[in-house]
């Protein structure tokens, strides 16, 4: 059991952390950005469906080449499930 306030990331997620940070280093922003949806999938399908949903909010789906909007309608569950999950915006 884990204590209150413990975030647990699977390990992939730990090579996705990697990834983000590589790309931060390099400056490649559409690396950036793909490493933080696959960052957000991941939290979703581990329950973190809050930090998941930051991810998915802070990203302009519009503003994304058109691999990466791939990508994020493709990851994104609210997306893909429109109407059945609602998050509060507190």
């Amino acid at each position: 059991m884990n204590p209150v306030g413990t975030l647990v990331v699977p390990s992939n997620g730990l090579t996705i952390h990697k990834n983000i940070d590589i790309a931060k280093t390099i400056g490649n922003k559409e690396y950036l950005l793909e490493g933080q949806l696959r960052l957000a999938f991941v939290y979703s399908l581990s329950g973190l469906f809050i930090q998941a949903n930051d991810i998915f909010k802070s990203i302009e789906c519009a503003d994304l080449p058109d691999h990466l909007k791939a990508l994020y309608n493709s990851l994104n569950p609210w997306y893909l499930q429109a109407g059945y999950y609602h998050i509060p915006d507190n």
